[in-house]
Parts: structure tokens; sequence; C-alpha cells
């Protein structure tokens, strides 16, 4: 159990580092959604695998070369093009 409340923490943490690093480079509020999502909104552990965020659309077509940059700048690398995910020590996040 104590595990699955690890991962929540170090999800929550990098959850935060994400919002705050595309608010104040891109001036992006995303949306936080899937099982982390419902997780915070019931104040229950769903024991999320990754972190779902809605972002502009034009994030993630015509401005993707500027929103990727500001990712991979904070450690992670693309892991998924077509999903829009990344990785960074073991913690995905898809962007939708």
């Amino acid at each position: 159990m104590l595990e699955i409340k690890e991962n929540f923490i170090m999800l929550e943490k990098v959850f935060n580092e994400i919002v705050k690093e595309l608010n104040t480079k891109l001036n992006i509020t995303p949306v936080l959604y899937g099982s982390f999502g419902l997780g915070r909104a019931l104040e229950k552990n769903l024991d999320p695998k990754d972190i779902d965020l809605l972002v502009p659309k034009k994030y993630l077509e015509e401005k993707w070369s500027v929103f990727k940059q500001v990712v991979e700048l904070m450690g992670f690398r693309l892991k998924d093009l077509r999903e829009h995910e990344f990785e960074r020590r073991g913690v995905s996040i898809g962007f939708s």
C-alpha cells in the first residue's frame, strides 16, 4: 500500500511541475483528466499509472514544436508522437 501512495505523491509533484511550467512558458492552463484526475476529484487514490492532460489543440498541431521543446527541457522524452506521450524516470504524461 505504501508503494501506491508513493506513486501518487510522485505523480502529484510531476503534475504540479508541468502545470507551472506550461502556464509560465506558454500561458497554458491544462485540464487534468483520466484516473489521476478522477482520483484527485474524488480525493481517493485510484492507483493511476500516468498523467493525462488536455491542452489547447493548437499546441498539438501548429505550435507542436514549441510545446514539445518546453516539455523536453523539463527532462521528458517523447515516447509516442501519435499519442503525444512523454516520459521521464518512469512517469508518463499524455497530452490531448
